[in-house]
């Protein structure tokens, strides 16, 4: 009998498994389709009150605007910018500010190695040391 529930446990397991793994595979069929849920998601987390889901749905659009720069974020910007001229946190602000100016200019951000494959805790940092020897370079003698 203990055999008999065993083996039915483990039909169904692997049954549900395979219905799981073909609903992955048809869920999101193109790049595009990932990228538009992933762009609802940073909303949804721009919009919340927690400032760590904000600060990762700041990073998370602004890798996906180094990555796929023709990607049209015109629903997300308003909430960004809103989120670096209303916040209580400066360090939002500024990160906000610092996202605004990747989704300007994806590209010259993502040619940095440093900017491109930081870690999350590091990521506004590189960002920022890139923007100032921008900034720096334009203005130097």
């Amino acid at each position: 009998m203990n055999a008999i529930v065993t083996l039915l446990i483990i039909f169904i397991l692997s049954f549900t498994g395979s219905i799981r793994a073909q609903h992955n595979v048809l869920k999101y069929p193109t790049t595009e389709a990932k990228i538009a849920y992933a762009k609802k998601n940073v909303l949804m987390g721009l919009r919340s009150g927690n400032n760590g889901l904000i600060e990762a749905s700041l990073i998370l659009i602004a890798r996906i605007k180094m990555n796929f720069p023709e990607t049209n974020i015109a629903e997300v910007k308003p909430v960004i910018d809103s989120i670096a001229f209303t916040k209580s946190s400066g360090a939002l602000q500024y990160e906000a500010y610092l996202t605004t100016n990747i989704c300007s200019d994806p590209e010259w951000f993502s040619a940095d190695t440093t900017v491109r494959h930081s870690k999350p805790e590091v990521f506004f940092l590189s960002v920022s040391q890139r923007l100032q020897s921008k900034l720096l370079g334009m203005n130097s003698f």
